[in-house]
């Protein structure tokens, strides 16, 4: 009796997993795409297993009435399949849906397992305080950062600037677009690389990718850029030739996410801090 196991992905990135749904059929797991769209009486009531990328649609649903209509459909098919395992359950991906939270949750974890990485000084603050100079970079610096600094949105994801990240020195650089809650953190030289790592279970992969290259006293800033695509910064010679982090610290670090979040699949990003 094969497996059958139900997948949902936004348009954007289901054909990111073409690759992965031929693999899974070829070893005779019956794969079906779920459509959120459709009919609820259409939706499957026998999935041994669901995979899902949902998060973008949840965080969408309280202004997004067709995100709403899919979190309606995601619901009944739960209660449809109670029995069916869920890669990842949402009570684990929602602390990481918010960059705050995360943060925390990661300094908490360091700090409390003696792990041997740590995360960079951050704080939240609101679009508003920022822009209306509420905020200086003497009040950074009391917050226990110190330039140069990196903001983003404290959303993950759900907003197209989600990834619109910014490399600063003077609060005053940021932008009038700016919207809603903030994360400004330390932007730390890490030799122009990002070491991704890529979970799945027990198992993990790390590969290297361009990332900014280090901030100087002749970097001209501001720097916005989308961290999914590729940096207008490239690494040098000397920057890919950085060792990576080893295998034993990632797989200590991932146990106890696992452990504190119960994720199967998700991603880390590690950098090594330069000069």
């Amino acid at each position: 009796m094969s497996i059958k196991c139900g997948i949902y992905m936004t348009p954007k990135k289901r054909p990111k997993f073409d690759e992965f749904v031929t693999y899974a059929r070829e070893q005779g797991i019956d794969m079906v795409d779920l459509n959120l769209d459709g009919a609820m009486r259409d939706l499957p009531q026998d999935l041994d297993c669901i995979l899902h990328k949902i998060t973008d649609d949840y965080a969408k649903s309280g202004r997004d009435e067709v995100c709403r209509g899919r979190m309606k459909h995601w619901n009944a098919l739960l209660e449809m399949n109670k029995r069916a395992v869920l890669i990842d359950p949402m009570e684990g991906i929602l602390p990481v849906l918010k960059r705050s939270s995360m943060m925390e949750m990661l300094q908490q974890l360091s700090s409390s397992n003696n792990l041997p990485f740590s995360t960079p000084s951050c704080t939240s603050l609101t679009a508003a305080d920022i822009l209306s100079h509420k905020v200086s970079n003497q009040g950074l610096k009391a917050l226990g950062l110190r330039p140069p600094f990196l903001c983003k949105l404290d959303a993950a994801c759900g907003v197209d600037n989600a990834h619109i990240m910014t490399v600063f020195d003077d609060v005053s650089q940021l932008k009038e677009d700016l919207s809603g809650e903030c994360s400004i953190q330390n932007f730390i030289n890490h030799g122009g690389v990002i070491w991704k790592v890529y979970v799945i279970g027990e198992h993990f992969y790390i590969l290297p990718r361009p990332s900014l290259e280090d901030v100087g006293n002749d970097t001209e800033l501001p720097y916005s850029f989308n961290s999914q695509k590729s940096c207008a910064f490239k690494p040098n010679g000397a920057q890919q030739n950085l060792d990576g982090p080893k295998d034993e610290d990632v797989r200590q670090l991932n146990n106890i996410i696992r452990q504190k979040l119960g994720l199967t699949l998700y991603g880390v990003d590690i950098i090594i801090e330069t000069g």
